[in-house]
Formats: C-alpha cells, sequence, structure tokens
C-alpha cells in the first residue's frame, strides 16, 4: 500500500481526523496500522478527545485530569455508548441503559439544613455538576462519584424581594474562570434589581442571550438589555408580530423567534442605571417593530407555550452571538390529532389506519380539551429548522427546514402510565437540548411537566429521543424512551429537575421524597441527586 509508504507523523495526522469508529476500521484492515496507532495511542485518542471537544462545545477542563490513553479513549467513545444505550433501548422497549450513583456531598458544606437546592446544571463535559440555592451557588467535582468535591461556592443574594407596592427581582452576572493551577475562581461582573409595579403581570425569564458586555434577557413581551460593563440599560416592548418563543443576538439585533419566524429589531439608545435597579414601567412605553423579517414557509407555527406544554420550541446555542459564520439549528414540535371511531356508526368520512381501525380528521373549531384521551390518536413531528445569518443583507438570511422526524413512543410493558395513545403528543414537552456527536445530532429529554393525572402532583418524569440528521431518507423516525423507569416513581416521590449531557454519556437527575427517611444530602432531608452513566461501561 502506497499509504504505508508514507513517514509515521503523516499517518498519525490523517488518522487525528477520523472519528473513533474510523479509527477502529483502521486498526482491522492491518497489522501495521493496528501496531502505529497502538504505539501511539495516546497521541491518537488525545487528538481525537480534541476534536470530539470542539465539535460538541464541551468543557475542556472536564477532561483535563486525563492521562492514560485508555482514559482519552473512554470520553472520545462516549456518544458510541449513549447511541448504543439507546438503539438497545428501543429494540428492547425498555428504559435506556444506565449505571447509577447517589452522590454523597461532603457534610461539612450543609450550612443550613433548612435551605434545599433550588435548580442545577451539569456544564457540557459531565465533570461538574453546579447546583443553586436560593442565596448561594456551589460548583462541584464529580469525577470520583458517589463522592464529590466542593471546586468553589459563593454567596448570590435573594433572587427576588417587596417593596410597597412593587416586586423586585434581582439578577447577578457571574464568571467562573479556569485557572492554570487547575482551580475555579468566581468574578462578579455585575448585578442588576427590575422593579415591578404590582398591577403588571410580570413573567419569568423566558430567554436570554449574551452578545458582548450585553446580556439581553425576556420578560414575556418585554425585553430587557443590559450593558454589565457600562452599567446601561435599555429595552423595549415587541409589537407587530406574534407573542416571541425565544432570542439569540449579535452586536447589531435582537432577533426574535415567533410564529411566523425570525425578526430583528435594532438596539436602543442605553441610558445609565441610576440607583442599580431599573423600574420597569419605563420599558413598557416602548414600542419597538421589527427592522427585518425571515419567515418560516411552511408556517406560521404554534410556538407559545402553555401550562402542559411550556416549551414547544429549542434551540441549539442559542446564547452564542449569531454571526452569519454558523447556523442556527431550531426544533419545533407539532402535534396532530385524529379521532378513534366506529366507522359504521359515523356519518363524517373515515379512514383505515395500518393497525385496522379507523379514525376521523377533528371536527373544523374543536379544541383537543373536549376529548379524552381514550378517544383520540396522536402524531408528534418534530420539524429541525437551519437559520443561516447573512451579516451583509439580514433581510436575505434564510429559515430552511431541513428534515422532520415523527416522533413515537410504545406502551411500557406492564405500566398503566402509557395506555393512552396520544399520551406523548398531548403532553409531553421539550425543555432540553444537547448534541451527542456534532450539530446534526439532536438528544432531546421530555418531559410531561408534572402532569398529576399520571404521576402525582410535582412529578417531572422524564423521557428521550435521539436523531440523527446525518441518515438519509425522508420519512424518518425516532422513539421516545424512558430516561427513568417509570416504576420508580411512587405518590410521594418525584423528579424535581433532570440534565443529561450525551457527549459525556453522563446524566444528572434530583430527586425529592416526603415520605421517606432520606438520609439528608447537602443539607435537604428528603432531597438527593443520582449521577447516571449511560451505556454499558467498556
Amino acid at each position: 500500500m502506497i499509504f504505508l509508504r508514507l513517514p509515521i507523523e503523516l499517518h498519525l495526522m490523517i488518522i487525528g481526523y477520523l472519528g473513533p469508529i474510523d479509527i477502529f476500521h483502521v486498526q482491522l484492515t492491518c497489522t501495521a496500522l493496528n501496531g502505529l496507532i497502538e504505539d501511539s495511542s495516546e497521541h491518537v485518542w488525545r487528538h481525537c478527545l480534541r476534536r470530539h471537544i470542539i465539535r460538541n462545545d464541551l468543557f475542556a477542563p472536564s477532561f483535563a485530569h486525563l492521562t492514560t490513553a485508555a482514559e482519552l479513549r473512554h470520553a472520545a467513545t462516549a456518544p458510541l455508548r449513549f447511541a448504543s444505550a439507546y438503539r438497545e433501548a428501543v429494540a428492547s422497549n425498555s428504559p435506556i441503559s444506565k449505571t447509577t450513583k447517589v452522590l454523597n456531598f461532603p457534610a461539612n458544606d450543609m450550612k443550613d439544613t433548612k435551605e434545599d437546592i433550588m435548580e442545577m446544571y451539569l456544564i457540557p463535559g459531565g465533570r461538574f455538576l453546579l447546583t443553586f440555592k436560593q442565596t448561594s451557588m456551589s460548583l462541584w467535582d464529580i469525577r470520583s462519584a458517589p463522592n464529590v468535591e466542593l471546586s468553589i461556592s459563593t454567596e448570590i443574594g435573594a433572587f427576588n424581594s417587596m417593596l410597597p407596592g412593587r416586586r423586585v427581582f434581582h439578577y447577578r452576572f457571574l464568571e467562573l474562570r479556569w485557572t492554570a493551577e487547575h482551580t475555579f475562581t468566581v468574578h462578579h461582573l455585575g448585578s442588576l434589581a427590575l422593579v415591578h409595579n404590582l398591577e403588571i403581570s410580570m413573567q419569568s425569564l423566558q430567554s436570554l442571550s449574551i452578545a458582548g458586555s450585553r446580556i439581553i434577557i425576556l420578560l414575556g413581551d418585554t425585553t430587557v438589555v443590559w450593558d454589565y460593563q457600562r452599567n446601561s440599560y435599555t429595552g423595549w416592548r415587541l409589537m407587530g408580530v406574534s407573542s416571541p418563543s425565544e432570542l439569540f443576538s449579535n452586536d447589531r439585533y435582537v432577533l426574535y423567534l415567533t410564529n411566523e419566524g425570525i425578526h430583528g429589531v435594532s438596539f436602543l439608545d442605553f441610558n445609565p442605571i441610576a440607583g442599580g435597579y431599573v423600574k420597569m414601567d419605563t420599558l413598557f412605553a416602548h414600542l419597538e417593530s421589527p427592522v427585518f423579517s425571515v419567515y418560516f414557509k411552511e408556517g406560521p407555527y404554534d410556538l407559545i407555550g402553555n401550562t402542559l406544554l411550556p416549551n414547544k420550541v429549542w434551540v441549539s446555542d442559542s446564547d452564542i452571538p449569531i454571526d452569519g459564520e454558523t447556523d442556527l439549528n431550531i426544533y419545533i414540535r407539532e402535534s396532530s390529532f385524529t379521532l378513534k371511531v366506529d366507522r359504521e356508526s359515523e356519518a363524517l368520512p373515515s379512514q383505515l389506519r395500518p393497525d385496522g381501525r379507523w379514525e376521523q380528521e377533528l371536527p373544523g373549531g374543536y379544541d383537543i380539551d373536549h376529548f379524552a384521551d381514550d378517544k383520540l390518536y396522536g402524531t408528534l413531528h418534530v420539524h429541525r429548522y437551519t437559520f443561516s445569518y447573512c451579516p451583509s443583507t439580514p433581510a436575505t438570511s434564510a429559515l430552511t427546514r431541513v428534515s422532520t422526524t415523527k416522533h413515537t413512543m410504545p406502551p411500557m410493558r406492564n405500566s398503566r402510565y402509557y395506555s393512552a395513545e396520544c399520551y406523548a403528543v398531548r403532553y409531553f414537552s421539550a425543555p432540553f437540548y444537547q448534541k451527542c456527536d456534532g450539530p446534526e445530532n439532536a438528544v432531546t429529554l421530555w418531559s410531561d411537566g408534572g402532569d398529576e393525572v399520571f404521576f402525582g402532583e410535582g412529578a417531572k418524569p422524564v423521557f428521550l429521543s435521539f436523531v440523527d440528521d446525518r441518515a438519509e431518507g425522508s420519512n424518518k423516525q425516532a422513539m421516545i424512551v424512558p430516561f427513568i423507569n417509570p416504576r420508580q416513581f411512587v405518590t410521594q416521590s418525584w423528579v424535581v429537575e433532570s440534565e443529561v449531557c450525551p457527549a459525556s454519556a453522563k446524566g444528572v437527575v434530583m430527586w425529592e421524597d416526603d415520605a421517606h427517611d432520606i438520609p439528608v444530602q447537602d443539607g435537604a432531608l428528603g432531597v438527593w441527586l443520582e449521577l447516571y452513566e449511560i451505556g454499558r461501561i467498556a
């Protein structure tokens, strides 16, 4: 082979551009190449891991402790384990395989036994976990799970407060920096207080984007732009289009995603923040219309969330400035329903389904709330769009539908929860999206939003689907499989929050149980966190 006559340095350079599967295939071609890779395995797998980190926007320090070729290979091949576990779950109609470790937090960090963890965030890479309490934030190193190590902790103050006739929402902007000594430091870059008249309905933070020193916050139909370096602000209410569901930005525009498409609004003049707070009343008076719009050709869609479906759209990298170099992936869920009918007793036209049963289109003007679950068939489609931004002429930017995937979910064995054939279509929301192996992949974590009919009040059961848009074909289908076995849920036990990093094959779930004698975990009786390693451990 001419290839084998090349210098070893060129061999390694070429192999360095290969993915894990291709490296394995090269090793199987001949003894010489297998020996070359084995002899240079640390170099090969370190380079492969570096490309994996860049491709999936992972936090590089998550892998700083890895030294051996086996450790590097294990980290670089995590997407293969995740994808394999997902395929096995689909084939066996069972929850995705994983090992579970209950995280043990240090006893000396239980400063306030009455203050529970409110939120958590698994930093992409799977090594570091952020937890938030009412007045503090902690960063944990979970690489030695079940034992965890506190990397850094900081006080952040109260999230909101009350004034006579007004409500105040406080925002802190913190930056975590990874140092050359492999430690973290916390830097408080700024704080902002938004003061609201109680007569005005104030929604919680709906979406957030960062462009340079500007932090853009979407609160209902009101946009707040805070320049933390200059201690100034501006804002407005969006008019002329439907309510936005997401926003992103760059140095020229705030870009809104609505039912009709994407709309750009130019930044208004900034005003100094006096006294450290901004009165929202002043922003309500500013009405701004888009200066350009890019529409869905297939739209409009219904992207406005509600109680059962708070998230109907999810966006990749919405916090990264849109500069025109990288396309933005947008995923939209769309549900449709038909009635289950007896052909002989129905006067309206009906059609035969592939399973031998009959269905009928919903009568015009009817809402699905008028029908019980057992009277409906449902179909759940997820559309993937790419937004290609043109910096020179934004109005010519392209919003293109790349694919449509039909999502289905079979009834679980021995489970009473999933007998309804429209369950996922009617109740599943998508609060979470992550890459697994590149921008063409979409791993979505689904939740039914705590529908008390099925799981009891407060429950947030989680499921996931995996779509690989590199596969050819127009009739794509994806199966929604349980991330957590539904049989784990009891009346007094539920999931508070879930995080998954498919690119590292890890996930963390926060549970709460008021009925059982659960050991104290990080100061909260009845609250505990579990780390999941997804797939078989090689």
